[in-house]
């Protein structure tokens, strides 16, 4: 049967990867796909015919489809290309799925998405739908799923409700920080930087990206994202043509798709707290494995007064630019 939920595919200059889940999209004939296109750079020679030889894929639809297109002539790069086009996404559809040109899904990950879609569609608390697990079955139990705060966006589904949230501009990080509300989302200082450094760096345009943000969107409404009991979505993307993930020595590139059957719903929606403290320890932030209780207590001051400097100094930086003339 064909799928349902329209799928808004992500593709920029790699045509090779392009193909691939253009095929796995294939098996699905979703009934409506929308395909947004990044432009060209106008300094790497490659780009225009890399771009061109991706978006052949349009003219590879085969099936009973309604097909929406958004091509770039000009790059926008990743912050305004993937943003402004999950924008245009959700003008026209209320849910959907969300697959980049380097997200190579399993085949059970589009009835997986498109069933939570639907079962949680009136969950306002509820923001996203991931299909990534990044430890290997260890808290989803083969299958099913469990509740965290970690967005991933390997593979995933959300909302018109939930997209609306999504500020590129983060106007509410300073009350956010002011108020210390990132102690409610992490409770350890060393996670607190993590993510302070990260949404300071992303407010203040020191990145180009436009992931961030909807973490941010996140953490700053309470919100939840669901994570398999399976990792569903292999990246294809490593290497060095990459924009953000390095070499293929990367902790991550051996994570294999695997298909995942639903059979109950979790009786309770609440953040599964182990999982989400071992995900900060795969993410090389491991304060919390220091047993030792001085080296313990030197590392929480350290990173209590290096979190605090940096929220002070951002603050204070925000505080001067608000009372300008």
């Amino acid at each position: 049967m064909a799928l349902q939920t329209p799928i808004l595919f992500l593709i920029f200059n790699r045509p090779e990867q392009t193909h691939r889940v253009f095929e796995a999209i294939r098996k699905q004939q979703p009934k409506q796909l929308f395909i947004a296109a990044d432009g060209p750079r106008s300094n790497v020679q490659t780009d225009q015919q890399q771009c061109l030889e991706a978006q052949s894929i349009i003219g590879e639809i085969d099936w009973d489809c309604q097909v929406e297109t958004l091509i770039r002539k000009d790059n926008l790069g990743c912050k305004l290309a993937v943003s402004q086009a999950i924008n245009w996404f959700f003008k026209q559809v209320e849910m959907g799925i969300i697959l980049e040109d380097d997200c190579l899904p399993s085949e059970s990950f589009f009835s997986y998405t498109s069933n939570l879609l639907e079962y949680y569609k009136e969950h306002s608390d509820i923001l996203m739908i991931s299909g990534n697990n990044f430890h290997q079955d260890l808290y989803g139990r083969g299958n099913g799923y469990y509740f965290t705060q970690i967005p991933h966006i390997w593979g995933w589904a959300t909302w018109r409700r939930a997209w609306n949230l999504y500020d590129i501009k983060m106007n509410d990080l300073p009350e956010f920080l002011r108020e210390e509300r990132l102690n409610e989302v992490a409770q350890d200082k060393d996670h607190q930087n993590y993510w302070a450094k990260r949404f300071i760096a992303t407010y203040t345009n020191k990145v180009n990206t436009w992931d961030y943000q909807w973490v941010f969107a996140i953490f700053n409404y309470n919100g939840l994202c669901i994570c398999p009991g399976k990792n569903l979505v292999e990246n294809i993307g490593f290497g060095a043509d990459a924009t953000h993930t390095g070499a293929d020595t990367d902790k991550f590139y051996a994570l294999k798709r695997n298909d995942l059957s639903i059979s109950s719903h979790p009786e309770n929606i609440e953040v599964n707290q182990k999982a989400d403290t071992a995900e900060y320890e795969l993410m090389n932030i491991k304060f919390e494995s220091i047993r030792n209780p001085i080296k313990k207590w030197i590392k929480t001051h350290k990173a209590r007064s290096k979190s605090g400097r940096l929220i002070q100094e951002f603050l204070a930086t925000s505080d001067a630019k608000n009372h300008l003339p």
